[in-house]
């Protein structure tokens, strides 16, 4: 099947009162398909969307067919934008059910990112497609984790790249999983930078946007948990402990605490200490109750 037009045009003449409406909606399709030039204009196609009786033909006949939709085809890319501009759930469900999670499970890639472009272009104006925009930034973002990783994957950077500009929500939440891979046991700014693979000054910029502290200020509340945890739950001694935290000696630690824990680690572990030791009282007495 050379377009998805030529099947639906056939399978309606078994249709007298859809033919026309498809007939007009195929001859669109027709001009789209040999003079658009950009994504933005398959806007045209939205007026279409607002016939649910054609658009319920479409989808059903659609499905009868059982070839897989593709960019093989050369009117794809209006029919996915038809289908999304149409707010009816059985348009939501075939875009989902029969295209979003086929692809996935076959790794259908260009595809996918098409739906990227198409959901950059579509989605802030049409939030039902809420549903399909999390199964396709799910996918990305998943791939995108097992990089972090350290595994190996079918997706090239700059495929992921593109992703992230079509979608805002995969962006935020790939920065911020790369930052949380990559900041572990990380205390410099300009370190943490580089094993996020970028300049400083972006990274600083971008960081700011996404988390609303510096990268300098993130580092040390993590320090601080850390150092917490440290003198809480374990009896650590505080060379140990300064340097699990990346001080190069305890008393670079004792000034760090007493700076911004308003204590030296000696009396911070104490108030810990006696803090969970008080909790733990309180809660045998009441089972004793």
């Amino acid at each position: 099947m050379q377009t998805s037009t030529t099947f639906l045009l056939s399978k309606a003449t078994e249709y007298p009162d859809i033919l026309p409406s498809m007939q007009e909606l195929a001859d669109k399709i027709q001009w789209l398909a040999n003079n658009s030039r950009s994504l933005k204009e398959l806007e045209i196609l939205e007026p279409f969307a607002g016939n649910s009786e054609l658009l319920r033909f479409v989808t059903d006949s659609l499905k009868e067919n059982v070839e897989l939709l593709t960019l093989e085809l050369r009117d794809y890319k209006a029919y996915i934008f038809l289908l999304a501009y149409c707010p009816q759930d059985f348009a939501f469900f075939y875009l989902k059910e029969n295209l979003v999670v086929p692809y996935i499970e076959k790794n259908k890639l260009d595809e996918l990112l098409f739906f990227t472009d198409m959901l950059r272009q579509v989605f802030d104006n049409h939030r039902y497609l809420s549903g399909v925009y999390n199964w396709v930034c799910d996918y990305f973002f998943q791939a995108r984790r097992e990089v972090y990783h350290g595994k190996g994957s079918h997706i090239t950077d700059a495929q992921f790249r593109h992703a992230e500009r079509n979608l805002k929500y995969l962006r935020q939440r790939s920065f911020r999983e790369m930052v949380q891979i990559k900041g572990y046991k990380v205390y410099s700014p300009t370190v943490l930078a580089k094993c996020c693979g970028m300049e400083y000054h972006s990274f600083r910029r971008r960081f700011k946007a996404e988390f609303g502290k510096t990268p300098c200020q993130w580092i040390r509340e993590q320090r601080v948990k850390e150092i917490t945890y440290l003198l809480e739950y374990t009896d650590k001694r505080l060379l140990e402990i300064a340097e699990n935290t990346g001080f190069s000696s305890p008393s670079n630690l004792n000034d760090f605490c007493v700076k911004y824990m308003l204590g030296t680690p000696g009396m911070l572990r104490k108030n810990l200490k006696g803090q969970r030791n008080a909790h733990h009282e309180v809660l045998n007495v009441k089972n004793e109750e």
